[in-house]
């Protein structure tokens, strides 16, 4: 360092001194006479307290909740002399007594209840003294929400397994913050998390497991550690029906009976597919239901177009869709129509089509039969036209069909033949020649196409296409049926009348899951079905 190119400079260097940062007692003596000072006590300068988080920041209004304030230097104190004071200036305050913790990490106090009344939410400071006196201006922010009340538990029962969705309806349930709303049930394990449903001012959370049927304590804590009893909830073990008798009926109000274990509680209810129905007390291990009809469980529905006049897009039906230059004209559909004078090389091709979704089954549609006339010709033989089922993008649809389920084209362009595809996979032709029928015609013809347990059946002005074809059809949810036609150089009506789609029940017999709840939430899992015949 006693080289002159080694040298380190300091500049604006600038020291503080805080207070004091320890405990400093010091002896404190009498004097009467200003000389002699009569015995000695001893008196603590504390540093200063620090607070800096209190757990948790937030209460109901009723007061009670159990604070813990952290923070450094919080000891010194006699035990008589800890505090908390809630508050402001301009509200005034209240001081509740306070301890400190065994190494002196915290300081414990209860949080008072507002004299505003426990329907009232408000912000207030929080500070702490150690000496019953003094307390350090740097407070803390504390939050009062409003008592909350619960009127109304829906269920008021689950399963042992839990996970059931509890909605809480009340007052004051939107108080706390989020992320600190928790319910509680007995002992059935630790709490769970809940959220606010503003829409329908719900507290919504689920059930824990529990070990065994039993009635335990719902608590709600909005802070997530001041809880509060809001009710009772019922635990009882899951529901297993094993038989059902009959398995099959017709939709004219079955009475079924089921067996099995655990079937029977206030409420009870059957589901049959997409239908909720009242289940009745038979004895120990059997309930019974009315199956309800077959279009309510999802089992059976039908969709008829006759375009009759007036016709308008509005008009049709939120399953019905038209695209492209599909249009309603003169009491049919027009797919496409044959125009003499825009044939040859320079014809830009035109495709129209109609998209038809089912009411939501119980179970992807697998037995369907759509029936239609179509008058396809009177031109020069244009592309063709095609039905299909399965996933129906948004594009205009023509005579290869779409998606990756059923496709059935009609090609007219040069050879007149029938062609089936299936996941992608071509399955099946039939040359019209070959059953001496033409495809085209200027005339409406019938057309069918059914599927079924005997397999894809296709008929066309009376001749039969296909028969008895196993396609290995696995429906997905959402599938839609379209019917689709395409003109390129060459042109030709493409006409449809009288669509008649019937699926499920409404042709072949359909199977919908039965299943039993009794809280109208939780169901059983027994894989039973009821067979709706037709």
């Amino acid at each position: 360092c006693t080289a002159a190119d080694n040298a380190q400079w300091v500049d604006n260097l600038v020291m503080q001194a805080d207070a004091l940062l320890r405990l400093q007692p010091v002896d404190v003596a009498l004097a009467l006479n200003g000389q002699q000072y009569l015995g000695t006590a001893s008196f603590t300068f504390n540093a200063p307290s620090i607070i800096s988080l209190v757990l948790p920041n937030l209460g109901p209004a009723a007061g009670s909740t159990q604070l813990s304030v952290f923070g450094s230097n919080l000891g010194g104190g006699a035990a008589y002399e800890y505090g908390c004071r809630f508050g402001s200036f301009a509200l005034g305050w209240i001081v509740v007594p306070a301890t400190l913790s065994l190494h002196a990490t915290h300081i414990r106090c209860d949080s008072p209840s507002l004299a505003a009344g426990s329907s009232v939410a408000m912000d207030v400071e929080l500070h702490v003294t150690s000496n019953d006196q003094q307390y350090w201006p740097a407070p803390l922010a504390y939050t009062y929400y409003a008592q909350p009340y619960v009127n109304a538990l829906a269920p008021t029962a689950g399963p042992t397994e839990g996970s059931t969705l509890l909605k809480l309806y009340g007052t004051g349930l939107h108080g706390g913050q989020r992320g600190q709303r928790y319910c509680r049930v007995g002992g059935a394990g630790g709490p769970t998390p809940a959220s606010f449903d503003a829409e329908h001012g719900a507290l919504l959370c689920f059930a824990p497991m529990a070990s065994a049927a039993s009635q335990g304590q719902l608590e709600l804590a909005l802070n997530s550690y001041h809880f509060t009893p809001v009710g009772t909830f019922d635990y009882y073990e899951p529901p297993l029906p094993l038989t059902r008798s009959p398995s099959s009926g017709y939709s004219n109000g079955t009475l079924v009976l089921i067996n099995g274990s655990g079937l029977w509680h206030a409420g009870a209810r059957c589901r049959f597919g997409d239908a909720l129905v009242n289940a009745s007390y038979v004895a120990d291990e059997t309930v019974s239901c009315i199956a309800p009809p077959a279009d309510q469980a999802g089992a059976s529905a039908t969709v008829s177009l006759d375009f009759a006049e007036p016709w308008r897009v509005s008009l049709l039906p939120a399953a019905v869709e038209l695209r492209g230059e599909a249009s309603v004209r003169q009491l049919a559909l027009h797919l496409t129509d044959f125009d003499p004078r825009s044939i040859g090389p320079a014809r830009h091709g035109v495709a129209g089509s109609l998209v038809l979704a089912l009411p939501q089954p119980a179970l992807p549609t697998r037995h369907f039969r759509l029936g239609f006339r179509l008058r396809m010709g009177r031109g020069t033989g244009a592309d063709g036209f095609s039905v299909s089922y399965g996933d129906v993008p948004s594009d205009a649809i023509g005579e290869l069909g779409v998606g990756n389920g059923l496709r059935i084209c009609w090609r007219t362009h040069v050879h007149q033949s029938l062609e089936v595809w299936h996941a992608g996979a071509l399955l099946h032709v039939s040359d019209a020649q070959a059953v001496n029928a033409s495809l085209r015609s200027s005339e409406f013809v019938p057309v069918l196409v059914q599927h079924s347990s005997a397999g894809l059946h296709v008929s066309h002005a009376g001749h039969v296409f296909v028969s008895g074809l196993h396609i290995g059809l696995v429906p997905q949810r959402g599938w839609r049926f379209a019917l689709g036609a395409r003109t390129g150089t060459d042109s030709d009506d493409h006409h449809i009348a009288d669509v008649l789609l019937e699926a499920g029940s409404a042709f072949h017999p359909e199977d919908v899951p039965l299943e039993i709840s009794l809280n109208g939430q939780d169901f059983s899992t027994s894989g039973l079905h009821f067979t709706y015949l037709n």
